[in-house]
């Protein structure tokens, strides 16, 4: 048997908020559990997980289709529903908000023809359903799937805690004080507040200010008069803000891109400075290797000379001792030796007797 906090209701309502918000105070949620979840920035969606058949569930579990399975879920004795978190926005809010997601995906798709991506009805499947994008048509679906969520937690007496949005972006004391009952002494006060601010941007609440724009405001009723009850903005209001948020989007793309090729451009530039200064380099080095190769040349010659000068010295010294043995053997050098020993000694008299001169 497990335990689980559920998140549901009409979504785009802050139920993916809520995710992060739980996660940040400590909870286990599906960013616990996956290194990679899927999250779409654009649309601020994402982090469900689907409660049957899955074992690993986190204990906080985010489903938008809960109101399609919520009975046989509750007919599972393996699972304990804590209490389930219902975030509640204005119907004509959530419902416009899915209309313009899926306007937008249309312009951010390229191979979609222009003409088709101002279409109020669509199709995927080969004679299937054609569904519309009409905000009242998705709105009467989003409030029927409301209807009987809440009928069946409140027939089994599941605790259910509703929750303004956006008050519980904008107020953290509020969110605190509205969960404190599912709970408890799970989450103190102090660092609820901190995720909170840590994780909480008013700036994403957008469809109610796009609404209440300007350019939203010219494309109602030229009238003047408020239709009476809910009123439901028309589809070239969908269409002109779908495609602003596309524009907005690809604006802050192309920035990004500029910004890379300026920080490539700037990269560009050190490396071919360096390249000039390697280029520079390798001249000085070609210069003194052929420097050198000329000095060793140069040296090669020289030595080349001097081997030359060595041989020719070695032969004449090779000659002068062969005539120095002849000369010692033959006979006049052995007659005239008596005369070069007196000659010894007359040159040993005079150097004296000139050294003792005053």
């Amino acid at each position: 048997m497990k335990n689980h906090l559920l998140i549901a209701g009409t979504g785009r309502a802050g139920t993916t908020f809520l995710v992060q918000y739980l996660a940040e105070c400590g909870l286990d949620t599906h960013l616990a559990r996956n290194q990679h979840p899927g999250y779409d920035e654009d649309a601020n969606a994402g982090l469900e997980d689907l409660l049957l058949g899955n074992a690993d569930a986190p204990y906080v579990v985010k489903s938008p289709w809960l109101y399609e399975y919520v009975e046989r879920l509750l007919a599972d004795r393996e699972i304990v529903v804590d209490a389930v978190i219902v975030p509640m926005r204005s119907i004509v809010e959530a419902a416009t908000s899915r209309s313009i997601n899926e306007l937008r995906a249309r312009y951010g798709n390229p191979t979609m023809p222009d003409d088709c991506k101002q279409w109020e009805s669509w199709g995927t499947t080969a004679g299937g359903i054609v569904y519309s994008l009409n905000p009242i048509d998705q709105a009467r679906l989003l409030a029927l799937g409301f209807h009987e969520l809440l009928h069946a937690l409140v027939k089994r007496s599941i605790p259910v805690v509703l929750l303004d949005f956006p008050r519980f972006v904008d107020d953290p004391n509020y969110l605190y004080e509205s969960l404190h009952s599912v709970l408890g002494s799970k989450v103190e006060r102090a660092s609820a507040l901190r995720a909170h601010e840590r994780i909480a941007v008013p700036s994403k609440v957008r469809i109610g200010k796009e609404l209440t724009s300007d350019d939203a405001v010219k494309c109602l009723p030229e009238s003047g008069a408020k239709p009476p009850g809910i009123a439901f903005p028309s589809h070239a209001v969908l269409d002109r803000t779908a495609l602003k948020r596309q524009l907005e989007k690809t604006m802050i793309h192309a920035e990004q891109l500029t910004l890379e090729k300026a920080a490539l451009e700037r990269e560009l530039e050190k490396a071919r400075i360096h390249a000039e200064q390697l280029t520079s380099g390798k001249t000085a080095l070609e210069r003194k290797r052929d420097e050198a190769t000329t000095r060793t040349a140069q040296l090669t010659l020289e030595k080349t000379e001097l081997n030359q000068r060595l041989k020719e010295s070695a032969i004449c010294i090779a000659q002068m001792e062969r005539r120095v043995v002849s000369l010692q053997a033959s006979h006049s050098w052995r007659v005239t030796a008596p005369m070069r020993a007196v000659s010894g000694v007359m040159k040993n008299f005079w150097r004296v007797a000139f050294s003792s001169r005053p």
